[in-house]
């Protein structure tokens, strides 16, 4: 069976042969892979690796299905990545952070994949008093373009 058959699905916002499913702990080496590409692309360096990556997924308060996303090619790689961290115990700042493959930009996978990270982002309201302000965090290089311009598409700052 290949990686995408009977767990992606096909998402309306998506490129014709692109599927979305939630990240699981054997993707973890083509995930960092994916990052690491596109963080060498943006800084000249790796920053990520497996382990570090794997500890972070499995935080208390981080599920996989529900708080990962990954969009994968024709072939059932794994060209983007979404994640969102909401673990705090009162979670006015969710973090939504992703990386789309340097290929694969232009095709609105990360724009597509920011709105499913701010929906998500969505789950925690009801653990937030209502007096409180939550803002949506997310970072990158500031000499990064591509994100930067998906950024303010979305009016962020």
């Amino acid at each position: 069976m290949m990686k995408n058959e009977k767990t992606s699905q096909k998402h309306p916002g998506l490129p014709e042969g692109y599927t979305l499913r939630p990240a699981r702990m054997d993707d973890m080496e083509e995930i960092v892979d994916l990052l690491n590409t596109v963080s060498r692309a943006m800084k000249g360096e790796d920053d990520f690796d497996v382990n570090k990556l794997t500890t972070d997924l499995q935080s208390p308060g981080i599920d996989l299905e529900l708080d990962t996303c990954l969009v994968l090619d024709q072939q059932g790689h794994i060209v983007a990545y979404q994640d969102v961290f909401a673990d705090e115990p009162v979670p006015v700042h969710p973090v939504v952070w992703g990386r789309v493959h340097l290929d694969h930009m232009g095709l609105g996978l990360g724009t597509l994949l920011f709105e499913w990270g701010k929906n998500r982002a969505l789950h925690v309201l009801h653990k937030v008093p209502p007096e409180a302000r939550v803002t949506l965090r997310s970072h990158l290089p500031h000499n990064w373009l591509p994100g930067r311009r998906l950024f303010e598409d979305q009016g962020l700052t």
